[in-house]
């Protein structure tokens, strides 16, 4: 019995030694390769990420544009997006604006969502439970889209201060004026094909303001989307 005691205890001591010795066996050569392979491409990232802020916040004004122009055309979308933010925050309305085209050639649509007045959405509940049969017409187009409308941008090229957009409709010619986008024409809005003028802006919060005037409409209606 007693000997059946002491070969117990070497069990739980063995296995205690094992656990133990387990703790701290050093990774093996693939996990530890992986490993470090993560951890140099997060340095690169924050390197270059890094690159992007001292570039970008460069004293000379034309070459804080080339820098912005550079990071476009190499294509990394981290970089593109810090820059477009360092861009739309800068004093400089020349870089501001580049940065406004800089991010309708790097996105390329733009999911706008229509702001209703507390007036304007208690209307639309009582459409809904029957209690009016009816909206002001801009409010209908608005009901029927889900309160909601893809802007979609054609590239370009970033110097350019034209391009084409398409808002479920036929292309129309838009024109870039420092950092406002306008452009008026035929759109498919609610199941109608309506004629509109746009009016886009950028804030510097990184929003996107729009102005949408349609025919026979009431009023203007007002749109916002965020850039990132």
């Amino acid at each position: 019995m007693r000997s059946t005691g002491y070969f117990r205890t070497g069990l739980v001591i063995a296995a205690s030694l094992v656990s133990a010795f387990a703790l701290f066996v050093p990774p093996v050569h693939g996990q530890q390769k992986a490993g470090d392979s993560l951890d140099a491409a997060a340095a690169a990232q924050a390197a270059a990420l890094r690159e992007v802020d001292v570039k970008m916040t460069h004293p000379d004004a034309d070459m804080r544009i080339g820098y912005l122009q550079a990071f476009v055309a190499e294509g990394n979308a981290r970089k593109i997006e810090r820059a477009i933010r360092i861009a739309m925050a800068s004093q400089d309305e020349g870089l501001r604006s580049l940065g406004f085209r800089a991010y309708i050639a790097s996105t390329g649509s733009v999911i706008f969502e229509i702001l209703l007045t507390p007036q304007e959405k208690q209307q639309i509940e009582q459409y809904q439970s029957r209690r009016i049969t009816s909206l002001p017409r801009y409010l209908e187009n608005a009901y029927r889209v889900s309160y909601s409308i893809n802007v979609q941008f054609e590239p370009a090229p970033l110097s350019s201060a034209r391009g084409m957009v398409k808002v479920g409709g036929p292309q129309l010619e838009y024109a870039m004026r420092g950092e406002r986008v306008t452009f008026s024409g035929l759109v498919l809005f609610g199941g109608a094909n309506l004629q509109c003028n746009w009016d886009i802006r950028p804030t510097k919060d990184l929003k996107i303001l729009a102005n949408l005037a349609c025919q026979n409409w009431e009023r203007p209606v007002q749109l916002t989307a965020s850039m990132f």
